[in-house]
C-alpha cells in the first residue's frame, strides 16, 4: 500500500529527474557553437583566428584558412 508521503516522494523525484534532464538539454544546445581547444596555451589579448590558423598548420596538416 502505497501512502501519501509515497507518492510525494516519488513526485518530487520524477520533478528532479525531468529538471536535471532539462539542464542537460541546455547544456548541450548552449555548447554546439563553441569550439573547445586542449593542451593549447592561452595568452592575453591573443588574436584566436591566428591561434586557430597557426595550430591547424603546424599540428594538423591542414591547408590555409581565411
Amino acid at each position: 500500500m502505497t501512502t501519501n508521503g509515497d507518492k510525494s516522494l516519488e513526485s518530487f523525484q520524477d520533478q528532479i529527474l525531468r529538471l536535471s534532464q532539462s539542464v542537460d538539454n541546455l547544456e548541450m544546445r548552449s555548447r554546439r557553437k563553441i569550439l573547445l581547444l586542449h593542451g593549447v596555451p592561452k595568452e592575453k589579448q591573443e588574436d584566436t583566428a591566428e591561434v586557430l590558423r597557426t595550430l591547424s598548420k603546424q599540428s594538423l596538416n591542414l591547408m590555409t584558412l581565411k
